[in-house]
């Protein structure tokens, strides 16, 4: 596997010998990708204006990083999937944003489990 490749790839036979499939399928993973960026851009905006000037508690500003570092995922994956760019960079990129989301995820939900349910 070469170290960092870019390819320009026909989007018409990658999934088949149909057009309209393969755009389907491409246009399918543009709009997750748009949905977790937006999701997550709501998500911020909406943080800032509940708490106001009050500081962002500590496990909401980690799953916001969580849902960041998905996006990434997500992204990654389009340009693997469609093989524009291949590579041990990329797969390591890909494989990293994933652990990364699923460490700050499982770590937010920790710090917010402690706070509201576990009494210790």
């Amino acid at each position: 596997m070469p170290f960092l490749e870019f390819h320009f790839s026909d989007i018409s036979t990658w999934f088949g010998p149909s057009l309209a499939l393969n755009l389907y399928i491409l246009s399918i993973m543009i709009l997750l990708n748009v949905v977790y960026i937006t999701g997550s851009t709501f998500m911020i905006f909406y943080l800032r204006r509940f708490y106001g000037k009050r500081k962002i508690p500590r496990e909401w500003n980690i799953f916001w990083w969580a849902f960041v570092a998905y996006c990434l995922h997500e992204f990654l994956e389009m340009l693997l999937a469609w093989q524009w760019i291949i590579g041990q960079v990329a797969v390591v990129l890909l494989a990293s944003s994933e652990i990364i989301s699923v460490i700050f995820l499982t770590y937010a939900a920790y710090l917010l489990a402690k706070k509201y349910t576990i009494k210790a």
